[in-house]
């Protein structure tokens, strides 16, 4: 890599950021696979990378697609769907789904893969297509704005003015849909957006991706009002939070005094909520348990379950979503 290019050096140094913000471990795991020394503090990481980067031993396209590893589950928000079955009878046809993609210009990542670093628009970066699976995901540019500074000053008016300073960090924003060929059970996984956004309005455009390849309309997500106080009442998970919706249309809300302790274990939450026997769960605030998952989990898992969608805390693993997405569906009516 030629670092000689300052547009090239602010890249290297956003994507190694950007890599050392996940896991030490999984830092360590990508340059130890790639035959490099992976001891040392996070700083020490920092500056490893750099001079590899720097010597082109490491490229920026291996750190990207590093990072597309590690953001592509947790620290999400997941919507559920089921494709009708003649919508996926079509999906099956792996030629016509090629012909589709030509179409619109993605031959390049019909089951293949481009890096993607800071898209301003969501492009397409991979298109996995099989008998099992159609699974495309999405890469785009996020920023997030950090205070850094503010100060008081007198302008030439006598005036007192307020200036702040901020440092806008740019981010990858991963969003995939993926959909069984087998069962016709299907996901929207956002990334968490920048506090203001609404994800209503991000599922909408990329369902509305899906709309102009297959002539789908928007699927309608599933209702998972139902599943949370079904989960709730499971035994898999530690009530951390619970908010509920009456008959005649009041929220009550009750939460434990810590991550680490359910509305369960405390007598007076647990007589409340035994007391509300007509209302409708509208929010559950739950940690899935390893110790119920028979062996599935080996750590405990966050999310949140609204109405139209879940919520995903931390980094993730595949498996890890796949089992707490499986267990949300076998609470559905």
């Amino acid at each position: 890599m030629n670092m000689s290019n300052n547009v090239e050096i602010e890249e290297v140094v956003q994507l190694i950021d950007l890599l050392l913000a996940h896991k030490k471990e999984y830092v360590q795991e990508f340059l130890k696979e790639n035959g490099f020394r992976f001891s040392g503090t996070k700083e020490d990481l920092r500056e490893r990378l750099l001079t590899l980067c720097e010597r082109g031993e490491i490229t920026s396209e291996q750190i990207v697609q590093q990072l597309d590893q590690l953001e592509g589950y947790g620290n999400q928000h997941v919507y559920l769907f089921r494709v009708p079955e003649h919508h996926i009878e079509k999906l099956r046809d792996q030629e016509n789904v090629r012909r589709i993609f030509e179409e619109n210009n993605l031959r390049d990542v019909y089951n293949s893969y481009r890096a993607l670093v800071f898209p301003d628009h969501p492009e397409v970066a991979s298109i996995t297509h099989d008998d099992d699976w159609l699974k495309i995901r999405w890469v785009v540019k996020k920023e997030k704005i950090q205070p850094l500074e503010e100060r008081r000053e007198i302008d030439e008016q006598n005036r007192e003015i307020l200036i702040k300073k901020y440092i806008i960090r740019k981010y990858r924003g991963v969003t995939m849909f993926r959909v069984s060929l087998i069962s016709g059970d299907a996901e929207l996984l956002i990334h968490r957006l920048p506090q203001g956004l609404k994800y209503d309005q991000e599922k909408d455009g990329y369902l509305g991706y899906l709309n102009e390849w297959f002539n789908w309309g928007l699927l309608s997500n599933i209702n998972l009002y139902p599943v949370i106080s079904r989960i709730e009442n499971s035994g898999e998970v530690r009530t951390r939070n619970v908010g509920l919706r009456t008959a005649r249309g009041s929220h009550i809300d009750i939460s434990s005094p810590s991550r680490t302790t359910g509305i369960q274990e405390d007598p007076d939450a647990r007589n409340v909520r035994q007391s509300i026997s007509t209302g409708v769960g509208n929010r559950g605030n739950f940690y899935w348990l390893p110790e119920r998952s028979n062996g599935a989990l080996s750590r405990e898992i966050h999310t949140i379950i609204y109405p139209d969608r879940i919520a995903f805390f931390g980094e993730c693993r595949e498996e890890e979503v796949n089992y707490v997405l499986g267990r949300v569906r076998h609470y559905l009516p």
